[in-house]
Order: structure tokens, then sequence, then C-alpha cells
């Protein structure tokens, strides 16, 4: 993971990431270097300014859509459905607002200056509208201050950029987080076809299945949520089916994400995470329904990720029911 520009412990990132997505702002944990900072602001959004994580290992492929939030001033990242990118940003600024909505990447530049603005720069440039609005490298001060366009951490900006394929989606809300709401969640809000993710079917309790089974020989990528005791199956960006989690026993409080791989043989591997391993037998029990219905179309490639972060917000819930 990356804290700010740094690269950080994997305990310490794991600790910080858990505790921005469940504690607020008040968590969050600056570099040291922060304070002596002329333009340093004290921290108003989730995230500080710059501040980043990039982990792209929990998703390596799969159809990628991105989550800018102008109240919240982040961006997040998902390929495949799950979040492997989360950022502060800095939108427009009074009068030069950033328009919310739907955008496909329309056009990739590693290096563009505005043709508008002074010839600034803008570097890693992907343009969402023909109208002037782009993500790109630039300066984050804290809050907004663009002329429109969505400002990204230098250091983010390019691993967006070899991320981000034309025609990917964008999708820019202005959304408040309600009293005591996680501001990072890791399961998706639409698809790669700006579709909600989650049916209003997949958000009540009990066990939801998609009508048409999984595709052959795509592999599929699982997400389990011990604080919402939920988990997710998608396929190509798409979800598969939701289900509760059985209860897990009041020992295990597991700090930051678990990922596990399908092995040939069958069965959860996480070389070298234990806790991972047990969690996963925990939850994926030999012979349950889950087993049952999804080991045939379980092969290399397929992944579990075992969080103690939200899968889910209110978000997810208000395009639900508008679908």
């Amino acid at each position: 993971m990356i804290l700010g520009a740094r690269t950080a412990p994997a305990s310490l990132s794991r600790r910080v990431l858990t505790r921005v997505a469940l504690g607020g702002a008040a968590a969050i944990i600056a570099p040291a270097s922060w304070a002596a900072r002329k333009d340093s602001v004290a921290p108003r959004y989730p995230l500080t300014p710059r501040q980043h994580f990039w982990l792209p290992h929990l998703s390596p492929s799969g159809p990628v859509v991105a989550l800018v939030n102008l109240h919240t001033q982040m961006i997040q990242v998902f390929r495949d459905g799950l979040a492997i990118g989360f950022s502060s940003v800095s939108t427009g600024k009074a009068g030069y607002g950033t328009p919310s909505g739907v955008y496909p990447v329309l056009q990739k530049a590693r290096h563009h200056r505005s043709s508008t603005y002074n010839n600034a720069p803008m570097p890693y440039m992907l343009r969402l509208t023909w109208q002037g609005v782009a993500l790109h490298g630039g300066h984050l001060p804290g809050y907004p201050a663009s002329h429109g366009c969505i400002r990204l951490p230098h250091e983010f900006a390019p691993r967006v950029f070899e991320t981000v394929r034309l025609g990917d989606l964008v999708m820019v809300v202005r959304h408040a987080l309600p009293s005591g709401a996680s501001p990072l969640t890791l399961l998706a809000p639409i698809t790669a076809r700006a579709m909600p993710m989650l049916p209003a079917g997949a958000l009540a309790a009990g066990n939801f299945w998609r009508a048409a089974p999984p595709a052959p020989g795509v592999p599929l990528t699982i997400l389990a949520s011990l604080p919402q005791q939920r988990l997710y199956v998608l396929q190509a960006g798409a979800l598969v089916a939701a289900c509760d989690l059985p209860p897990m026993p009041p020992s295990v409080a597991p700090e930051g994400n678990g990922l596990c791989l399908w092995a040939v043989e069958g069965g959860w591997r996480a070389p070298g995470d234990a806790t991972a391993e047990a969690l996963a037998a925990l939850l994926w029990p030999t012979g349950g329904e889950l087993d049952q219905r999804l080991r045939p179309h379980l092969l290399a490639g397929s992944r579990l990720l075992i969080t103690a972060l939200p899968a889910i917000s209110d978000m997810h819930r208000q395009l639900a029911s508008v679908a």
C-alpha cells in the first residue's frame, strides 16, 4: 500500500486504511513532514491532501470504473468490481464546479496542456468532456481549487492513467455521507455498463442469485465484508450472487484485508497468511450452498478478498432503489 508519497509497512498501511474507513477524518495518520508544509491545512475531508492508497493486486484484471465524490473530495478506482485505489482529489472551485454525471473516458494524453488556462500542464490527462473537464495530476491544497478538472496527486495520477482505458466510466457525484458512515467502500457502485451494481433483491437479507449462471472460463472475484456480514460474488465486474456470511467467532477480528486464491486442487490458499486461510475455511464450508453452486465455476485466477472494511454504502442502496 502507499501512504502519501511514501511506501509504508503493510501492517501500518492496513491500520491507516482501516482507520480512515471506519473512523473518519479524526483517525487519519499523515506523514510527519505534513505540518511543515506551507500549504498544509487542517483535514476537512476523509483523506488528507495527496494521501492515497494503491492496491492493484486485490483485483489484477477486469473492467474498470471510477467514482469521484465532490462532497468528500475523493476518488475510488474499481477493477472487476473491487476497489484497488483510493485518493484525495481537488475538484472545481466556486464558479467552476465540476459537473456530476457518468462519463466515458474520451481521450488519454501523457503530456497535455490547457488550451484555456495559460498553457497549464495537465499530466496524465483523462478527458471526460470536450468542454474542459478531465482527470489529471495537479496541486491538491486540501479543498476544491481547479477550474472544473479533477486533480489527482502526482504520485497517483500515473497509476490511474495506466489502469483506465478509453471508454471506461467515471462517475462523478456530490454525495454527503450519513453520520458515522465510512467514506471508503470496496464494492463498485456501478458496472462497466453504467448499471447499478446491486439490484434491490441483493440488498435484502438472505441469499440472492442472478438468474443467469456464471459464464464458463472466466474467474470469479468474491468479496466478504466482515463488518457488514455479507459476501458478494462478481464476474467481469458484474454481480453473480450476494449471500449472508455465517456467524464469526467473537475472537475473529482481522485488520485490513486477507486475499485468498483458488488452488488448482481445490480450496482457498493464502501463502504466508494463515489467518486468511482459516477465515476462508469458516466462510466457505465444503458442501455448503456457496461451495455447491460455485465450485464448478472456480478456476485459477479466482480470488476471495476477506476484509474488515465495509463493502457497500447508502449510495449502493439509492442506486438500487431507482434502477
